[in-house]
């Protein structure tokens, strides 16, 4: 691509040339994705701490053993208590794939050095490239599922809940 963009402008250069600069733009990018990696496993280890700090009603652990009490109450809407622990549940898978992925994606960072972590080292980029289709399906699904909420009858809200930490 570099090569045939460089012949139409009258400048030709060797196949090998090409692959380098293609190379640097490669390693610029992954420079990138480094800094946006670390980036994320910051926010993502301030999410931890903030936990502990949270109001008791507003923390993941509690919030789904209410839930887990609600639906064993009789008379209760059965439909909408399913719904909430669901939602609860899926919290909890994206943070577990938050944390493979922040994980995995230091180990690619730190192992590079190690010799004996290269024999693994592919296997954990595959479970990094995983997570990341993971990652990018709930974060999908979750903005639909919050349009779906706010358009809906029963959550309507939820987006300035979202920002103003439910009150």
């Amino acid at each position: 691509m570099v090569q045939q963009s460089l012949e139409q402008n009258n400048i030709t250069i060797t196949a090998a040339q090409a692959r380098a600069v293609a190379h640097e733009f490669s390693d610029k990018a992954w420079g990138w994705h480094i800094y946006l990696g670390y980036f994320l496993a910051g926010l993502f280890l301030f999410r931890i701490i903030f936990e502990f700090f949270q109001p008791q009603e507003q923390k993941l652990i509690p919030a789904i053993r209410k839930a887990m009490k609600y639906l064993k109450q009789p008379g209760i809407d059965k439909k909408y208590g399913r719904h909430y622990l669901f939602v609860k549940y899926m919290y909890v898978l994206f943070y577990f794939a938050l944390f493979v992925q922040t994980c995995t994606g230091l180990f690619m960072i730190y192992s590079d050095n190690i010799e004996k972590l290269q024999d693994i080292r592919h296997s954990v980029s595959d479970i990094h490239s995983v997570f990341m289709w993971v990652i990018i399906s709930y974060i999908v699904l979750h903005i639909g599922g919050v349009i779906v909420a706010e358009l809906g009858k029963k959550d309507k809200g939820i987006v300035s809940d979202m920002i103003n930490g439910g009150e």
